[in-house]
């Protein structure tokens, strides 16, 4: 009985991790266009501390209705929470956000494609995780087509505008989280941690809109429709999309969860281009596969090669 229990549980685990996988590469993709939208007539700190304010609070309301708010979380906990929202939200998202105010989403998709390198560069450092030359290669090609989709054949500081350096700034943020998350004491409830996180980030928001004399009221009293109706995407299919990627990066290793970079890019940059009138930059076909073969290579390319030794070779060893 306790075999059939434990069975089902895994199962139902599994089942539990490939919706989560699900919902942050199709949301995710999706919150790209959105953002773009929603500061077209919206502050970004404004966008910022409604959505991760309202988030906040939306899921806590939920841990605390479905009971999973047995004890208050202890004080490492919470610090360890606040510390990835700095990190994950006002460093990464944040910075992404402001950026999408004069860069195409498209463009700003495929930028953060970039993360599972950064990924790969901070396990390495920071926990002396090996790198195999397959992945090795995947790096490469993938840091080859970031070279083509930076490059617009202008000078150096014309490429590397201000917006496009805090996305990239965002990318590297966001990433060195990912990777430190696993060495932080954080609430195992991924609800509570996601919760703790935004209502964190969210008042940090709230106080750069307050000491930028940004008027909370007026600006959504004046914002076009389509920006309102896109920050309320943001608040709450992207917050239960965060609590999913929150979900992940407890039970899965950083660079697997990373793998949302290999789909968000194709997502963000269809949308954008046929929804918001994004341009593809001018090595825009070319790029992107480089980009996504590379990150392939990281994450995939160790099973393939043992799949090909296997398939092709084993039945020569006597």
């Amino acid at each position: 009985m306790q075999t059939r229990t434990a069975d089902y549980n895994s199962k139902r685990k599994i089942v539990l991790i490939l919706l989560c996988y699900l919902t942050v590469y199709i949301v995710w993709g999706s919150t790209y266009l959105f953002i773009k939208i929603a500061v077209d007539s919206i502050h970004p700190f404004v966008v910022l501390a409604f959505r991760f304010v309202f988030g906040g609070i939306l899921l806590l309301g939920i841990a605390r209705a479905r009971g999973r708010i047995r004890t208050f979380p202890g004080i490492r906990e919470i610090l360890g929470s606040v510390l990835l929202g700095g990190l994950l939200l006002l460093g990464g998202n944040g910075l992404v956000t402001i950026s999408e105010m004069q860069t195409d989403s498209s463009y700003v998709a495929l930028i953060v494609a970039a993360a599972p390198v950064f990924v790969a560069f901070f396990d390495r450092v920071l926990f002396r995780k090996k790198i195999t030359f397959i992945k090795l290669l995947g790096v490469l090609v993938g840091f080859a087509g970031i070279v083509l989709l930076f490059w617009t054949g202008q000078s150096i500081a014309d490429t590397f505008s201000l917006p496009v350096i805090l996305a990239c700034a965002g990318v590297i943020i966001f990433s060195f989280g990912m990777s430190l998350r696993h060495k932080l004491p954080a609430p195992h409830d991924s609800f509570v941690n996601t919760g703790i996180q935004m209502l964190f980030a969210g008042g940090v928001a709230l106080t750069a809109s307050i000491i930028s004399q940004q008027s909370i009221p007026e600006i959504l009293a004046a914002a076009t429709l389509p920006s309102l109706l896109s920050l309320l995407f943001l608040a709450v299919v992207g917050t239960l999309a965060f609590a999913a990627f929150n979900f992940l990066l407890h039970e899965e290793p950083s660079l697997r969860v990373s793998s949302y970079a290999l789909v968000n890019p194709v997502i963000a940059s269809v949308l954008g281009i046929a929804l918001a009138g994004d341009k593809p930059v001018q090595f825009f076909f070319v790029s992107l596969p480089l980009v996504v073969a590379g990150i392939a290579f990281m994450l995939y390319g160790d099973r393939l090669v043992q799949l090909v030794r296997t398939r092709f070779f084993s039945g020569n060893e006597e």
